[in-house]
């Protein structure tokens, strides 16, 4: 898949299918026909992060009422975690709806959903869903933060970077970060040797986030930089088919 225009082609009836499957494995009663045809029915002229959200507002309704049923049945069929160098955007796209829903509903529960959006990441990213948690819950989400940075999981280990970046693309831009990004650095530290490059190019991006915003806050921590290069913001990744791993 290339680009978002390819990307958004996807998230249709098609990617309901292929995740009511999943969820009708561990969930017998899962309307998939019922959500495929609302899936199909609403997508059209809607850009990715819309379709995206046509998709996780099916599962709200379909999913056991109460948020943490619904996140129980979410989490069951995600399979194994990625490895590295294996693209979000072409092995496990189909998991941005289960990242979404997170997103969307989870906030009132954020223990829980933190933890969901730990175990979605190891298999997709939890990037973009992390960031309402970081505006309402910040003191318990970023002691979590702080922990990721040091799993034993580099794509955890990436999320701890990427869940911080003020602007990261195709999210929600962090004003608190953008405003005072003090608190950003002491997750980076222990990241700045991470022996994933995976994690280094993230680092290294949201560094430059804050140099654009802050060039005082980056100026400091320029000696911890030597060596950085700066990396692409992430785009989803070359691909011509929609194979993806088991979830």
């Amino acid at each position: 898949m290339a680009g978002g225009y390819g990307l958004k082609r996807y998230f249709n009836g098609e990617a309901a299918h292929l995740i009511g499957g999943r969820i009708r494995a561990v969930y017998p009663g899962f309307d998939i026909e019922g959500y495929a045809a609302e899936t199909e029915r609403r997508v059209p002229g809607k850009e990715l992060k819309e379709r995206v959200l046509v998709l996780a507002e099916g599962l709200r309704t379909r999913l056991p009422g109460d948020y943490p049923g619904a996140v129980s049945v979410l989490l069951a069929p995600l399979g194994d975690e990625l490895a590295e160098g294996e693209g979000v955007f072409n092995t496990s796209w189909f998991l941005m709806p289960v990242a979404r829903f997170v997103e969307e509903y989870g906030p009132e529960h954020p223990e829980l959903s933190l933890g969901a959006i730990e175990e979605i990441t190891r298999r997709h990213t939890g990037e973009y869903a992390i960031r309402p948690y970081i505006e309402r819950h910040r003191g318990q989400v970023m002691e979590r933060i702080v922990r990721w940075a040091r799993s034993p999981s580099h794509n955890v280990r990436r999320l701890a970077s990427g869940g911080v970046r003020p602007r990261l693309p195709w999210a929600r831009t962090l004003d608190v970060f953008v405003k005072d990004p003090r608190p950003v650095p002491e997750v980076l530290e222990p990241l700045r040797r991470d022996p994933s490059g995976h994690v280094r190019r993230s680092v290294a991006n949201n560094l430059d986030d804050i140099s654009r915003d802050n060039p005082g806050a980056a100026l400091a921590t320029a000696p911890r930089r030597a060596g950085w290069r700066r990396a692409p913001s992430p785009r989803p990744s070359g691909s011509s088919g929609t194979g993806c791993a088991p979830w």
